[in-house]
């Protein structure tokens, strides 16, 4: 009998309540809000939050658009690959797939720019940038 409580009382924690729901779906629209006004990385973090409320499929697809806009190639392959888990049966799963593996691959930029910086003698990264010399230009500007 204590098993079963010990069961039962897993189970509810592991629901979320309504208020719990409600505090998501808050942060969820927060997120939506900022990720138009162009603060992706504000979004990002309401979503995260909400994901730990509530961890919908579809929060982990909009976890992945933020971490593409912010080119953080692992965390979004990640974000795809709960998405997929959450809804297998999804029409664009096999092409959903192939951009979570191709992202695996891509690796973390700021990696590979620290990777590149440490082989760099420290004579190049000491001297100065090369001037610019005139303003950017459109290809149609010509």
């Amino acid at each position: 009998m204590a098993g079963f409580f010990a069961l039962a009382a897993a189970a509810s924690i592991a629901l979320p309540r309504p208020a719990a729901i409600a505090t998501a779906r808050r942060l969820f629209a927060e997120a939506s809000a900022l990720y138009l006004r162009g603060r992706t990385a504000a979004a990002r973090e309401r979503l995260a939050a909400a994901r730990r409320i509530d961890a919908e499929p579809e929060v982990d697809w909009n976890l992945a658009d933020c971490d593409l806009a912010l080119r953080r190639w692992k965390d979004a392959a990640e974000d795809l690959r709960r998405y997929l888990a959450g809804r297998p049966d999804d029409p664009r799963a096999p092409a959903l797939r192939a951009k979570q593996l191709w992202l695996e691959r891509r690796g973390d930029p700021a990696e590979a720019i620290a990777e590149r910086q440490a082989a760099l003698a420290p004579e190049a990264i000491a001297q100065p940038p090369l001037p610019v010399t005139g303003p950017w230009r459109r290809w149609n500007d010509r």
